[in-house]
């Protein structure tokens, strides 16, 4: 029974993950009308940053995110400023080239 209940709660927590991608780049599609290739990269990135500081310096995992989030935020900001947004704004035919 404890292997059920565990299982219920492992698949509730990575379809939790899965809906928050989705709703990312849902999101970044909508509102930017980019399809942000590197949202991937910067989950893998977050995941591991946290397994790091859960590894290493032995900070639980939901309070490592409360850190990790702001600095993932301020990464997709910044990459957001110096590279999409230049981008979007440059004429039609150097986007193209």
């Amino acid at each position: 029974m404890d292997i059920a209940i565990q299982l219920a709660l492992s698949g509730l927590f990575i379809g939790g993950v899965y809906a928050l991608i989705s709703v990312g780049l849902t999101l970044v599609f909508g509102v930017l009308r980019v399809v942000n290739f590197a949202h991937g990269e910067y989950l893998t990135i977050a995941m591991y940053m946290t397994y790091f500081m859960f590894q290493r310096v032995g900070v639980d995992p939901f309070v490592a995110s409360i850190a990790v989030v702001p600095l993932m935020f301020g990464l997709g900001l910044l990459t957001e400023r110096l590279l999409i947004r230049p981008t979007l704004e440059a004429p039609m035919w150097c986007r193209c080239s």
